[in-house]
């Protein structure tokens, strides 16, 4: 599937909203709530989007309560500036070349991910988890990220 392709699968699926679900569930004491996010018909865990132009696009909900789980999904090379990516889980994912510029990533979940030769210039990563994140090193980020206050860096450490 080409790029433009797989930007109208991507998009009609979260507009039909086939995907970004999410539930409340008490924890062991009954006082606070954790959040679960699943997809209801359609999960684009282990995705291939690798190339796909998911330029300007936004992949959780108007009301930025439903982000979107790319857990491990292959973004190789996709086209994702100035995406809205707010809390998504990109935890493991393939973003080696991907175009990340000016991405909102602000509380996404980076952990694990492949980040070499992605650009993040302009991206906000703000409060974002980086822990164990491969192939950028803080002073890249430094360098690249307009704001990165409260993420956890890909050595683990706290950005201040």
């Amino acid at each position: 599937m080409n790029a433009r392709r797989k930007r109208t699968v991507v998009l009609f699926l979260r507009e039909a909203r086939l995907i970004n679900r999410y539930e409340y569930t008490p924890d062991d004491s009954g006082t606070e709530a954790v959040t679960i996010y699943y997809a209801n018909y359609v999960s684009l865990v282990d995705a291939d989007l690798s190339g796909a132009d998911l330029e300007n696009v936004r992949l959780n909900s108007d009301t930025q309560q439903e982000p979107v789980s790319l857990r491990r999904a292959n973004l190789y090379d996709a086209k994702l500036s100035d995406a809205n990516l707010i809390y998504a889980d990109l935890s493991g994912a393939n973003l080696g070349w991907a175009d990340l510029s000016d991405a909102n990533l602000w509380g996404a979940d980076l952990s694990g991910a492949n980040l070499s030769r992605a650009n993040l210039r302009g991206a906000n990563l703000r409060e974002a988890n980086l822990n164990g994140a491969e192939g950028i090193t803080e002073g890249q980020l430094e360098r690249q990220a307009n704001y990165l206050e409260g993420a956890t860096m890909p050595n683990g450490r706290e950005y201040s």
